[in-house]
């Protein structure tokens, strides 16, 4: 069965929750796999925050990826570190904003790369657990004023290239909320990542405004099975 035929049937939707119910949602038996993405618009003042919500999740995600970190040369330092994760991050040299930053479990094995994207900063994350990859990780975040054509050119020499057991993770800035009635590109994206056999696993808005709610960051997979579990 085509995974689009059964993604409903497989995969679980939580609404927007409050924090003090994550834990009762995030807490699944004999889960071998845990991904947070946030975007934080700034990483610099907002570490406490973090931490907060991940002793509220009550959970040890196997990997957390944060866009927009809006990091530099010189703001490397442990204030970013958290407990029990090995940190690795990408940042713009020549001006402000942007970033993309990886926590991974320290007691899972990581192999990092960098992967270049028109417009975007980029990491490419390999975890394996004794001697096994488990998955790999693309953690994206794609400026809104990058080349989008361009990017996705990038994206399906990318793509190919990965494993089974792949996620493409970020803020990509396309709107997959297709109430919004999605331009072209918007759908040439969508169908790239099809056609290489990704299917999003977030469904509801991720950015609210004042006209319209969107659906900007994105979690894609090529390995849904039955136990799969994903909510924003």
């Amino acid at each position: 069965m085509a995974i689009g035929e059964c993604l409903d049937d497989i995969i679980t939707h939580y609404a927007k929750t409050h924090p003090t119910r994550l834990a009762e949602h995030i807490s699944i038996p004999n889960c071998s796999f845990t991904m947070l993405h946030l975007n934080a618009r700034s990483l610099n003042n907002k570490m406490d925050q973090l931490e907060f919500l991940l002793a509220e999740c009550e959970t040890k995600f196997s990997c957390i990826v944060i866009s927009e970190t809006w990091f530099n040369n010189f703001t490397y330092s442990p204030q970013f570190y958290l407990h029990g994760y090995n940190f690795f991050c990408s940042s713009r040299s020549d001006k402000s904003g942007g970033g993309i930053a990886v926590y991974i479990l320290k007691e899972l094995e990581t192999t990092v790369m960098d992967v270049s994207l028109e417009g975007s900063d980029s990491l490419l994350v390999r975890i394996g657990e004794s001697g096994r990859v488990v998955c790999t990780v693309l953690a994206v975040y794609r400026a809104p004023s990058g080349g989008r054509s361009a990017f996705l050119g990038d994206l399906a020499r990318i793509l190919p290239t990965l494993p089974s057991r792949s996620l493409v993770v970020g803020d990509l800035n396309f709107d997959l909320n297709f109430d919004n009635d999605p331009d072209s590109i918007t759908k040439d994206f969508h169908n790239l990542m099809s056609k290489f056999g990704y299917f999003n696993t977030i469904f509801t808005p991720t950015r609210f405004g004042c006209t319209k709610d969107s659906l900007l960051d994105h979690i894609f997979c090529n390995k849904v099975d039955a136990s799969f579990i994903s909510f924003t």
